[in-house]
């Protein structure tokens, strides 16, 4: 048994915990808000873009704690304080953008995104933690910093789980400007291959 075997079976058990549904079902009912204006949910899912925004946007928190964690090594501290208050201050718009993007899964993988919700949430209070425990000017508690870093890259890992499988938002109607970055498909009558 190979190890994308065993991480895909783990994601198969995590896409049929019926225990998740309360947790899968409260995340459709907040998506179904965020995206109850036509311009927020084409905004918040990347529709002008032809692309999902969510993935996009999470690399600015991942990349400003990932910076964080290295910098607090070298005693750089009020680097990697100001990385890590970036990390944390840019999640609610990233967390903001996954939730559009929620309504337009599956059930199964509803409960994939309850626990890559939790995982962030878990990132964030020991990423908050650690810059709380630390002095001014010091650096962040390197310990909650790393592991709040180790729970980010779960989430991480289940969000490009669902990323996978999510694709696209869907194309413009008929009558619509094509967005930008949008390819022509090849199933289009009209299109050029």
């Amino acid at each position: 048994m190979t190890d994308s075997t065993l991480i895909l079976r783990g994601l198969r058990r995590l896409e049929d915990a019926r225990g998740l549904d309360g947790a899968a079902d409260v995340l459709r009912r907040a998506s179904a808000a965020v995206t109850a204006a036509r311009p927020a949910r084409d905004i918040l899912q990347g529709r002008p873009l032809g692309h999902p925004v969510h993935a996009a946007l999470a690399m600015a928190p991942v990349g400003a704690w990932m910076s964080s964690a290295l910098l607090s090594r070298d005693g750089h501290g009020p680097a990697a304080r100001t990385l890590l208050r970036f990390a944390l201050l840019s999640a609610p718009v990233v967390g903001l953008a996954g939730v559009a993007d929620v309504g337009r899964l599956d059930h199964a993988r509803r409960r994939v995104a309850a626990v890559h919700v939790a995982s962030n949430v878990v990132a964030g209070t020991l990423g908050a933690t650690a810059l709380v425990r630390s002095r001014a000017g010091d650096q962040p508690a390197r310990l909650l910093s790393w592991a709040g870093l180790g729970a980010l890259m779960a989430g991480g890992f289940l969000g490009g789980h669902l990323s996978s499988r999510l694709g696209p938002p869907p194309p413009p109607t008929a009558g619509e400007d094509r967005p930008l970055g949008l390819l022509v498909s090849v199933e289009e009558p009209d299109s050029v291959p």
